[in-house]
């Protein structure tokens, strides 16, 4: 039955368009390059009132106030838009003439109304096979992700800082938990040698909670996007976390404070804005002084204790 094989798997290849899932977003490819396409407007509505929902849509100024776009104020400005473009003929930078009707029609529409990045729906394309268009699809839904273990240098004032870190004080913002392993660790010359210049070495482990914004952005201005994004969020609370003192890890509002600055450098200019991903939420959850043995997946104090950090509920 090889040749029914055979014709079942070329039937499918002749398949002639892709459907998009409610959720998903679509790139509709054709001769190798991403094709813009308009909207329906009542897809473009729950694209906006979702976008607000999350707080990331985007404002315009409306009688000195600002306000999300939604359908309302683009229906407002393109009316307003047309108005001038019948006595000018002047189109706006970055907007759409269109033209409707059998009477062909002219109207200026806005930008938000056409996109490369394809709501849900059924898109037909030339078959697969002919290598001419096709449609790519990938989720468009939050996703959390354990971005896993990250060791860095934290400072120390003197070996006390290391005695009090341990204690669980009861006006303390953290609940800490230590429990001794009987274990060799090779690890004891280093954490001399650190604390002798006033280090300590801190292992964190942290989450992400983020959402593919842009599509088209994901896949074209960066490879192999998860683990970049992924490998990129590590590197960032790196850069915030090294050279703190270890006395403020046991501060809810320190944490708190890394975990938002961290969460405005991944929403800025180079991740947000060149690589569509929006980072709703980065935690960290553990803080342990000692590093990690990502071969057996502890965590090992300088003495060869075991030491977990549990930053408090938040």
């Amino acid at each position: 039955m090889t040749w029914f094989q055979e014709m079942i798997d070329f039937v499918s290849k002749l398949k002639p368009f892709t459907t998009v899932e409610e959720y998903q977003t679509g790139l509709y490819y054709w001769w190798g390059a991403a094709r813009e396409r308009r909207i329906n407007e009542e897809k473009l509505i729950k694209i906006l009132e979702r976008k607000k929902a999350s707080t990331r849509g985007d404002k315009i100024k409306v009688n000195d106030k600002l306000v999300y776009l939604g359908i309302d104020e683009i229906r407002k400005l393109e009316e307003d838009v047309n108005k001038l473009y019948k006595q000018t003929k002047t189109i706006p930078e970055g907007w759409y003439l269109r033209h409707e009707g059998l009477l062909r029609r002219e109207k200026v529409e806005h930008p938000a109304r056409y996109s490369k990045n394809l709501p849900y729906g059924v898109y037909l394309h030339i078959p697969e096979m002919l290598d001419i268009s096709r449609v790519v699809t990938m989720p468009a839904r939050p996703v959390v992700k354990d971005l896993g273990y990250l060791n860095i240098l934290a400072k120390i004032d003197s070996h006390e800082d290391l005695l009090n870190y341990d204690l669980n004080k009861s006006n303390s913002l953290a609940d800490i938990k230590v429990k001794t392993l009987n274990n060799n660790s090779s690890s004891d010359g280093r954490a001399a040698m650190l604390a002798n210049q006033g280090l300590v070495e801190l292992c964190l482990r942290a989450f992400t909670r983020y959402e593919v914004e842009d599509g088209y952005f994901t896949f074209t201005n960066v490879q192999d996007w998860e683990n970049t994004y992924h490998s990129e969020a590590l590197l960032r609370i790196s850069e915030h976390t090294r050279g703190t003192h270890l006395k403020n890890w046991v501060d809810k509002d320190f944490v708190e404070g890394i975990e938002m600055k961290v969460k405005n450098v991944l929403n800025g200019p180079e991740v947000r804005d060149k690589w569509g991903i929006w980072t709703y939420k980065i935690g960290i959850s553990d803080a342990g002084i000692g590093s990690m043995n990502r071969n057996i997946n502890e965590l090992y104090a300088p003495d060869g204790g075991l030491v977990l950090h549990m930053i408090g509920d938040r």
